[in-house]
């Protein structure tokens, strides 16, 4: 393991106050974000775009967690070896392209090639930002700026729904193509990661690196203190399961209900699950001040009530679904920005881009037989198996509430580095 010096510019990076890079960058992370969520949920709407068998239904369930899983694993592999930035590359090249071939797409296999390539680009970029972000915003303001970044996912949530009943088939895939350009030139702004470059090339390029930010810390720079942390294996196990859970919850009760149960609501479910995910989102002011460990444990409860909740209703009340649905999706929020910030931030820099897919990946992988098999229940079975898969995420907060370490509240996200066992 590599020590940092007390002036090292892994060290000088994270204290520095906020600026006009930082700024490039939240935008460029937000608006990457949006694109992200626009894509995976463009998948669930696309099912009316070309005649679709109903037993095909399920693979287009696990189509979108498939190669979005895919897409993060490589990305996480390009980003620890050749850089945070070198990914973007062939993440815009391949959006670019589904969008073309989604725009022509006429049949149910050039839809789901075209759905392939644009999920894979989705998965590498979400993977980049959430590597990236630890390592580009200062520590008063990471979790912060991700969560509030991430949040803006919703947004292409939103986005999807509105175009999907006012615009034909082109103008939403044009729509993710000019997308992927714009963003291809902002983050090109994006300077690499200093911790990265002084980890691979030293500190002498990365202190190249650090200027382009344009400011100095205010404070003197000391070393983030050593931590007994818990251990990789528990980490692991802990992340996975969380996201596993509101993966699986969310794909289950905000996306893939409509097709199964409700298919001339699929629109509206997706809109009203993104405007109240979104809201809830603003929430993301205080993870700084907050922290993950208990958050983690109220969110996740609040989720598990209130699906409970809808499973008792069922189909008797829909005046009481609706608000429901909303405050459910509005604390399913919440859980997965706390979870994402917390499982991209607790490891090394030379690995935190791999080891972030690789727990992404595991999650989705588990989530894809459950979303496969549950598209022959009956609805009442369907919210029950939502229902146990919420309790996972509960489970796994209280796990790391109890032997889980705090990582909020200022904290130098070097201390993955600095690890006493």
């Amino acid at each position: 393991m590599e020590s940092s010096a007390p002036r090292s510019p892994s060290l000088v990076a994270e204290v520095l106050p906020w600026s006009r890079v930082h700024t490039i960058s939240f935008a460029t992370f937000a608006a990457g974000a949006a694109l992200e969520a626009y894509v995976y949920a463009l998948s669930y709407v696309a099912v009316s775009w070309a005649p679709v068998p109903r037993a095909f239904l399920p693979l287009l369930a696990i189509w979108s967690p498939l190669w979005i899983l895919s897409g993060g694993v490589l990305s996480g592999v390009i980003a620890d070896r050749l850089g945070r930035r070198t990914s973007l590359y062939v993440n815009y090249a391949l959006y670019i392209s589904g969008a073309v071939l989604l725009s022509i797409a006429s049949s149910f296999a050039v839809l789901l090639s075209s759905l392939s390539l644009l999920l894979f680009a989705a998965g590498g970029e979400y993977n980049s930002i959430l590597t990236a972000s630890h390592e580009l915003f200062p520590r008063t303001h990471r979790a912060k700026a991700l969560a509030l970044g991430l949040n803006f996912a919703n947004a292409g949530g939103i986005v999807v729904a509105l175009l999907s009943w006012s615009a034909s088939r082109v103008a939403v895939a044009a729509t993710a193509g000019a997308a992927a350009v714009i963003l291809l030139a902002l983050r090109l702004r994006v300077p690499e990661s200093v911790m990265w470059l002084e980890r691979r090339s030293g500190p002498g390029r990365a202190a190249l690196e650090l200027r382009r930010y344009g400011s100095e810390p205010a404070s003197p720079v000391s070393p983030p203190p050593s931590t007994g942390a818990p251990s990789s294996a528990l980490r692991f196990v802990a992340f996975s399961a969380m996201g596993w859970s509101y993966t699986a919850t969310f794909t289950m009760v905000s996306l893939a209900l409509g097709p199964y149960f409700m298919p001339t609501a699929t629109d509206l479910l997706i809109l009203v699950a993104s405007a109240a995910a979104f809201a809830s989102g603003l929430l993301g002011f205080l993870f700084d001040r907050a922290g993950r460990r208990l958050p983690l444990v109220v969110s996740s409860s609040a989720s598990f009530v209130l699906l409970a909740l809808l499973v008792s209703l069922g189909s008797s009340s829909a005046s009481l679904f609706w608000p429901t649905f909303a405050a459910l999706n509005a604390s399913l929020n919440v859980f997965w920005l706390l979870e994402d910030v917390l499982k991209s931030e607790a490891w090394p820099v030379s690995s935190r881009g791999t080891l972030t897919a690789l727990v992404r990946a595991s999650s989705l992988m588990a989530v894809l037989p459950i979303v496969y098999l549950s598209s022959y229940l009956s609805l009442d079975d369907y919210l029950a198996l939502s229902l146990g898969a919420a309790s996972v995420g509960l489970v796994a907060s209280i796990i790391w509430y109890r032997w889980g370490v705090e990582t909020g509240r200022g904290s130098s996200v070097l201390i993955w580095d600095r690890r006493t066992r």
